[in-house]
């Protein structure tokens, strides 16, 4: 793990979020805190993705990185038994309800802002799974958003005592592929991509609303380079 992965990893926050630019490292960040809870603690764990083409990724490196500590896959059901006692369930998010009964020590869910209705699933469905041990929500997320949800969390995460802790991560801060990634970014200005859409993808800083097409400070910064006061004249 890299420092930006291992500092939310040691964090005692009960709910975290994790804002990363495209191969910034948040799955990898979500998979060790897999291995803490059901590797070395023996605990329970799960993992919601928004649908099952998206699980399938870190599924595959679920598994690969903790073969050896594996009791047994249920590919059918997507779990994951451990030898220490712990168990991994995963869910996609577009299946209906999910978890009913199950008790978690912990909640990763990745990709989060591309779940519909975010805010709502975590009350109804996901939050209840985390009361039997006063679980901890783990959330890991590219910044492109289909609903205001994320963001409210990832700024709740910013403010002091709010019981939130939250992350940012560019595509530059993973060493290894920070290299190509700048070639990449600056390949993507020299072709004249749009500002915001470098700054999302990349740097991890998504619109303020689900409906803005601009970010708020691209806005104000064309204002202040462009706009005029208006000028009243008098008949």
């Amino acid at each position: 793990l890299y420092p930006h992965q291992i500092a939310p990893l040691l964090d005692t926050s009960k709910r975290k979020v994790g804002m990363a630019g495209r191969r910034g490292g948040k799955t990898v960040w979500e998979i060790a805190e897999v291995g803490v809870t059901c590797v070395d603690d023996g605990g329970f764990c799960g993992w919601g993705s928004p649908n099952f083409p998206i699980l399938r990724d870190p599924w595959r490196d679920l598994k690969a990185e903790f073969e050896p500590f594996i009791r047994e896959v249920r590919e059918s059901e997507w779990t994951i038994n451990f030898r220490s006692g712990g168990r991994l369930e995963c869910w996609s998010m577009d299946s209906g309800i999910i978890a009913r009964g199950r008790k978690y020590h912990k909640f990763i869910l990745d990709e989060a802002g591309l779940v519909n209705n975010l805010g709502a699933r975590f009350d109804a469905e996901i939050e209840p799974t985390l009361g039997d041990f006063d679980g901890t929500l783990i959330v890991g997320s590219t910044p492109n958003l289909v609903g205001p949800d994320l963001l409210a969390w990832f700024n709740m995460g910013q403010r002091p005592a709010s019981g939130w802790k939250s992350w940012r991560w560019s595509s530059l801060d993973n060493p290894a592929v920070a290299v190509n990634m700048a070639k990449l970014i600056q390949s993507a200005r020299d072709r004249g991509v749009p500002e915001w859409i470098i700054r999302q993808e990349y740097f991890a800083e998504p619109a303020e609303s689900d409906r803005a097409f601009f970010r708020v400070a691209d806005l104000e910064l064309h204002k202040a380079r462009h706009a005029r006061d208006p000028i009243a004249r008098g008949m």
